[in-house]
């Protein structure tokens, strides 16, 4: 019986087989389409063990079809790749690629990725100099000297870095004057290390003196050059003691906070490197010339963890409730703005309160509004959100507002704080123009202009000084941040008239009809009230007010130049000084002294652009008995490597010009100028800047065409922002017929 069994279930596979058989005729099971011989091959091992930031690309070979394959990964948190099979190694762990045919995805290999992640990188490209690993698992590091840098694994645009670093009082090539620390360092396919960077840590005060001072810096980060070194600390760090002295550096988006530790103190500063939006830097330790210890390190780039660090960087210590006067208006609203102190702390928040309140006032997200009615006394008190201990209590008192008479000064709000008095003008919006002679104001020490809210609250500051060497200071918030000169020396003030032009957040200063200063205010605010102000009563002086859109568009666009407060104007014949500034850096170049000694285009420009302007009266400055004087064309103010020079060298008796193109800090090269007496006469100086090169005319003739020194090489595309510009070094001239726009 058991054998009958077996013989019927055997027919009955047999027979459900057959069925099987019958029933998917004409298919495989081959996982390649009929008719089509397709292969994929993936290069190299199947497991690979690879460090987190370093480079590597799968590569591949394909038979039977041109649709190319997809690569996917199992965790892109560990390991991300893209559409040409670059990975990028995130993080320690496993991941597996998949590299399949786009054709038929069924064909397919596996390649799997083991990821370990040491603190510091290793890898070719992302190192340079001499340093020893060998001690790195027990948290000390050796820099052994020369120009090193020594990245972390921790790369992205937000990230905590912290060493210990320690200087052994020893030194490479007898360098006792060589900087160490930290630093952002931008490295990728593209950008060698050490190519763009952001520096932050220790120079010394004397040679081979134990103590440094603390300082940042920077090279194509900020400025497009290299930015000049900022003292952080009038102090100077002992880093010779147990692990030396400690730097945490946090970036947050381009912004870094760094904070030094030494036995004697700390300092704290803020740096911010615009170039660096949407691009990911490494932490790291760089050297030049000093041996030193690195202990103690960290780091993350968890955003949450970074964010949690830069909480505690720096928190309120003093707040301010912004403001002038103590009088505020019925029917009014105003907007409270407070300083938060020191200007290091990162949650400048603050919370207002209403601790003293009458009817008809409410104060809710920082708005304080008054009902019409409303009199009497109000208190607001102010509290830092990042310390609740620290805040401040502001009395004020609610007035009604009479009617509004005719004129420009609204009289209601005009007060006498301590001496100086402020006249608002009967303009509120985005747009307005004000003009005021000086000699009008003559019984005035200090006079200026604010562009504010009702109250006094928000507002941005121009203030001029008739005492000090014709000079115009601005900032916001009350806080002034730079000055410069709008009016040559030796002007007399009664012969000054001042306009003042608000165009958003734009604002145009015009001194004698000459445009010297186009400003954007750092602040969120737009429609702004113009207030004057002086140390003395000013009721009677003629003050013109203009609030019609058009005529200050207008306005604007009769303006096609700046000129700089040290260049005169006699008969549309601009004069730039004989002169040499003095002060921190190389201020004698044209964007960093913003062009005070010379003229920059109103407007900037994308893509093609001409300069043109005739040049004579060329009077270079004796140093020591020699010349070192320079003529200089500048295509993109915004850096100052992107510049073409005449060089005046020699002595007074045998002077020689030579031609010098410096784009992209291209290796400085003179070539002499030959044939041309530019020193003599009158010429014309024409550039054609294209995507591609520049163009130089001299007298109507092209000059050093062919010249690599006027090629591009990448520096800029159609789509870079340039301001032209002309200025002089160590060095007078006189120009005229000057134009700055489109290719003609």
């Amino acid at each position: 019986m058991k054998k009958y069994l077996l013989i019927l279930l055997s027919l009955l596979i047999c027979a459900s087989l057959a069925s099987c058989v019958l029933e998917g005729w004409g298919s495989t099971t081959t996982t390649e389409p009929v008719g089509k011989d397709m292969k994929l091959v993936v290069h190299g091992d199947s497991e690979l063990d690879l460090d987190a930031g370093s480079l590597y690309k799968i590569t591949y070979s394909v038979k039977g079809t041109e649709m190319g394959v997809t690569f996917t990964s199992s965790d892109d948190s560990i390991v991300a790749v893209d559409e040409f099979g670059n990975l990028d190694l995130k993080k320690a762990g496993k991941a597996t690629i998949t590299v399949a045919l786009v054709e038929d995805p069924t064909i397919k290999r596996e390649v799997v990725i083991n990821v370990s992640k040491t603190f510091f990188n290793d890898s070719v490209g992302y190192k340079n100099g001499d340093f020893d690993l060998t001690y790195e698992e027990d948290g000390l590091v050796q820099i052994k000297g020369g120009q090193t840098q020594l990245l972390a694994n921790y790369s992205g645009q937000y990230w905590y870095f912290k060493v210990d670093l320690e200087h052994t009082k020893k030194y490479t090539n007898d360098d006792g004057q060589g900087r160490f620390g930290v630093g952002s360092f931008l490295v990728n396919e593209s950008t060698p290390i050490g190519d763009v960077m952001a520096w932050f840590g220790f120079k010394p005060g004397q040679t081979y003196k134990k103590t440094f001072i603390p300082y940042v810096g920077g090279w194509r980060v900020q400025t497009g050059g290299q930015d000049p070194e900022i003292e952080i600390w009038d102090k100077s760090m002992d880093c010779n003691g147990e692990y030396g002295a400690t730097i945490e550096l946090i970036r947050y988006g381009t912004v870094h906070y760094v904070t030094i530790t030494g036995e004697n103190g700390v300092a704290k500063y803020i740096y911010d490197c615009p170039s660096l939006a949407g691009k990911d830097t490494f932490p790291g330790v760089y050297s030049q010339q000093q041996i030193i210890n690195v202990w103690n390190f960290e780091a993350t780039n968890d955003k949450e963890e970074v964010y949690e660090k830069l909480v505690g960087f720096q928190t309120a210590e003093n707040v301010s409730i912004n403001g002038i006067g103590s009088t505020l208006l019925a029917g009014e609203s105003y907007k409270l703005t407070s300083t938060v102190l020191p200007e290091t702390t990162f949650d400048k928040s603050v919370t207002y309160t209403l601790t003293k309140s009458i009817d008809g006032v409410t104060l809710k997200d920082g708005v304080l509004t008054i009902a019409n009615g409303a009199s009497g006394e109000i208190t607001i008190t102010a509290t830092a959100n990042s310390d609740t201990s620290v805040s401040v209590s502001k009395t004020y008192t609610v007035v009604s507002r009479s009617a509004v008479g005719d004129g420009v000064i609204d009289a209601d709000a005009c007060i006498n704080e301590n001496g100086v008095y402020y006249y608002p003008l009967l303009a509120n919006g985005s747009k307005w123009s004000v003009t005021f002679k000086l000699s009008e104001l003559s019984g005035a020490t200090k006079l200026g202009l604010l562009a504010t809210d009702n109250g006094y609250f928000e507002y941005a500051d121009l203030s001029i000084s008739l005492s000090d060497s014709n000079k115009i200071s601005y900032g916001v918030f009350g806080e002034k941040y730079d000055s410069f000169v709008y009016i040559a020396d030796g002007t007399p003030l009664t012969d000054v008239e001042i306009t003042v032009v608000k165009d958003g957040s734009t604002y145009y200063i015009i001194a004698n009809g000459r445009l010297v200063r186009k400003q954007t205010m750092k602040t969120e605010q737009d429609e702004l009230i113009p207030v004057l102000y002086a140390n003395a009563a000013i009721e009677n002086a003629e003050v013109s007010l203009v609030t019609d859109g058009e005529a200050i568009d207008t306005l604007i666009k009769s303006f096609d130049k700046i000129v700089g407060g040290y260049v005169s104007e006699s008969n549309g014949k601009y004069t730039l000084t004989q002169t040499k500034f003095t002060g921190v850096g190389d201020i004698n170049w044209p964007p960093v002294n913003d062009y005070q000694n010379g003229i920059k285009s109103a407007e900037s420009f994308k893509g093609d652009f001409e300069i043109e302007f005739t040049i004579s009266d060329i009077k270079p400055m004796l140093t020591n008995g020699s010349y070192d004087s320079k003529i200089l064309i500048y295509l993109k103010s915004e850096a100052t490597t992107a510049s073409l020079q005449f060089v005046i060298k020699g002595t007074e008796s045998a002077p020689t010009v030579a031609f010098c193109p410096n784009l992209n800090d291209a290796t400085w090269k003179e070539y002499p100028l030959e044939g041309i007496d530019l020193l003599g006469g009158s010429h014309t100086v024409k550039v054609v800047k294209k995507t591609s090169l520049v163009e130089l005319y001299i007298d109507g003739n092209r000059v050093f065409e062919g010249n690599s020194g006027l090629a591009n090489n990448g520096y800029y595309t159609d789509s870079t922002v340039c301001t032209p510009g002309i200025g002089t070094f160590l060095c007078g001239a006189t120009l005229s017929d000057i134009y700055f726009g489109e290719v003609r």
